[in-house]
C-alpha cells in the first residue's frame, strides 16, 4: 500500500499525526532560544595588554613580540595582527574555522599566562578576550538624574547590576560611565623642604597605612581566632592625620602639615548623557541559545523591584532593548503569514470552501513542522531564520493547488472522494516531488557556504528546506 493510501483510507491516523505534528511546532515556538541575531562561535581571540607611560616602539619590544613568540607555536592559525598605541597593545589572533573553540581558549590563556611572569612589572591589564556573539548587548537602562551625588548613582548602578546578575540565563550585566571620586593630595613643595621630608618617605607612608592583610591565627584549647592587621584608611580625616615624620623636639608632622587633601571627581573617561541629562548604563548580555523574549519578562521583573526602591530625584530609563526588535519580527511573520492565507483563500474560492480550506493547511502544518525541525536540529528563531520561514511561505501552497485541482478533476469525471485523492495524487506524485526537489536543490548551496559567514547564514536556507521537505 502505497503512502498516499494509507494515509487516505486511514484517514483517523493521519489526522492525529498533523496534531501532533501542530502540537510539537507551537512548543518549539513557545520555547526555542531566540533572538536578533544567529550564535555563531567564531575562533577569534584579543590579547589586551595596558602599560602605561610607554611608547608604542616599547609596546611592540617588551610586550607585543614576546607574546607574538610564545602564540606563534600554536596550531591552526590563520591570521595575526597586532597593533601598538602608547600603553596599550591589541593583539587579534583567529584560527582556521572548524577548530575546537573551547580548545583553542584554553590554549592562548596557558601560553600567555606561561610568559606573564617574564614580562615588565608595570603593566596593568594583560587579559584575553574570546570574541562571542553573546557578547551584544540585549538591553542598555539608564539611571537619569541631574541632581544626584557620583556616589550615589554609582552605588545604585551596581545595586542594579547585582539584582540583574542573579538571572540565570544572563551572561553578565557591566555598568558603564560611571562617575567616580577620588582623594586628591596635593603636596606642598616649600613645607616638605621645611620639614626635611622626601616625596617617596611621604608615599611609602601613605601605602603602609592602608593595609588590610590577614594577621594567622591563635589557637586557645578547641577554639582558633583569627587575627586580621587592619589599617585600612576610611575617611579623610584619617589620611589629614597620617604621621609622616617626627621632628627632634618630638612634634609629630601630619600629612595634612605639608599637603591638601580632598575628594574630588575623577577624571572622566566617559560621558554619558540620556536626553541630555547626566546618566550612568547598565547594559545586560545574554547567554547564547536563550529565549530573549523569556528573559526579557524575568529582568523586567528585576527593574520593576529596583524601580521602587529609587529615590524621586533618579529616575531609570530604557534606551535600548533587542527584545522588541525581536518581536516586531515575529510580528511581521505572523503578519506575512495572515496576508499568505488570506490570498490563498481569495484564490481558491472558485474551487469550493471546502477546497480551500485543505490548501490552506499545509502552511500552518509545514511552518510547525519545519519549526520543530529547526528546534531539534538546534537552531535558533533569530532574523535569518524568520526570513527563511516567510520566503517558504510562498513555495509551500504549489504543491496543494496542483494536487487539489486536479483531485477535483477528478471528482468531476465520476470518482468517489477517496479514490479520486488517491488517484489523483499517484498521477502528478513524481511531478510534484521533482518540482520540490528543484526548490531544495535551490537553497542547497547556501547550506555548505564555509568559515563564519556560512555559518552565521545557515539558519535562512535551513528554515526553507526544513519547512519545504515538511
Amino acid at each position: 500500500m502505497s503512502l498516499t493510501s494509507f494515509s487516505v483510507k486511514n484517514y483517523q491516523f493521519t489526522i492525529i499525526l498533523f496534531v501532533l505534528a501542530l502540537v510539537m511546532g507551537i512548543n518549539a515556538l513557545i520555547n526555542m532560544p531566540r533572538g536578533e541575531d544567529p550564535p555563531f562561535g567564531a575562533p577569534i581571540f584579543i590579547v589586551l595588554a595596558v602599560y602605561p607611560g610607554t611608547s608604542p616602539a616599547d609596546m611592540e619590544e617588551l610586550v607585543a613580540e614576546p607574546i607574538e613568540d610564545v602564540l606563534y607555536k600554536l596550531d591552526e592559525i590563520k591570521k595575526m595582527q597586532t597593533n601598538c598605541s602608547d600603553g596599550l597593545m591589541l593583539l587579534q589572533l583567529e584560527f582556521n574555522y572548524g577548530v575546537n573553540v573551547d580548545g583553542k581558549n584554553n590554549d592562548v590563556i596557558r601560553e600567555v599566562n606561561k610568559i606573564r611572569s617574564s614580562l615588565p612589572e608595570g603593566i596593568v591589564v594583560l587579559d584575553v578576550i574570546r570574541a562571542a556573539s553573546s557578547d551584544v548587548a540585549i538591553l542598555q537602562t539608564a539611571l537619569v538624574s541631574s541632581t544626584a551625588t557620583p556616589k550615589e548613582l554609582d552605588d545604585k548602578a551596581e545595586e542594579l547590576e547585582k539584582l540583574i546578575e542573579r538571572i540565570k540565563d544572563v551572561k553578565w550585566v557591566e555598568v558603564q560611565a560611571e562617575p567616580t571620586e577620588e582623594i586628591q593630595i596635593a603636596l606642598q613643595l616649600d613645607k616638605m623642604a621645611a620639614y626635611g621630608i622626601g616625596l617617596n618617605q611621604v608615599i611609602n607612608i601613605i601605602q603602609a597605612n592602608n593595609v588590610n592583610i590577614p594577621g594567622g591565627s591563635v589557637d586557645l584549647g578547641k577554639k582558633r581566632f583569627n587575627i586580621k592587621t587592619n589599617s585600612e584608611l576610611n575617611s579623610l580625616d584619617e589620611i589629614r592625620a597620617i604621621v609622616i615624620k617626627t621632628t627632634p623636639q618630638g612634634n609629630a608632622v601630619h600629612l595634612n602639615d605639608i599637603a591638601l587633601i580632598r575628594m574630588d571627581k575623577a577624571e572622566e573617561t566617559h560621558i554619558a548623557r540620556y536626553n541630555g541629562l547626566p546618566a550612568v548604563w547598565v547594559v545586560t548580555a545574554l547567554k547564547d541559545r536563550k529565549n530573549i523574549v523569556q528573559n526579557r519578562v524575568e529582568i523586567q521583573k528585576a527593574l520593576d523591584i529596583f524601580q521602587n526602591t529609587l529615590p524621586p530625584h533618579i529616575k531609570m530609563e530604557t534606551s535600548f532593548d533587542q527584545e522588541k526588535n525581536v518581536r516586531r519580527r515575529l510580528y511581521g511573520l505572523g503578519l506575512d503569514f495572515a496576508i499568505a492565507v488570506s490570498l490563498v483563500l481569495l484564490t481558491l474560492l472558485p474551487l469550493g470552501f471546502r477546497a480551500a480550506l485543505i490548501v490552506m493547511i499545509s502552511i500552518p502544518l509545514s511552518l510547525a513542522i519545519g519549526l520543530a525541525f529547526l528546534n531539534y536540529t538546534g537552531y535558533t528563531l533569530n532574523q535569518l531564520s524568520i526570513v527563511g520561514l516567510v520566503i517558504a511561505l510562498g513555495l509551500l501552497v504549489d504543491d496543494s493547488i496542483v494536487i487539489v485541482e486536479n483531485i477535483e478533476r477528478f471528482m468531476r469525471m465520476g470518482y468517489k472522494r477517496k479514490e479520486a485523492a488517491i488517484v489523483a495524487t499517484k498521477q502528478i506524485a513524481i511531478a510534484v516531488v521533482g518540482c520540490t526537489a528543484t526548490l531544495l536543490l535551490a537553497f542547497l548551496p547556501l547550506v555548505f557556504l564555509p568559515e563564519g559567514s556560512g555559518e552565521f547564514i545557515r539558519p535562512l536556507p535551513m528554515a526553507v528546506l526544513l519547512t519545504i521537505i515538511a
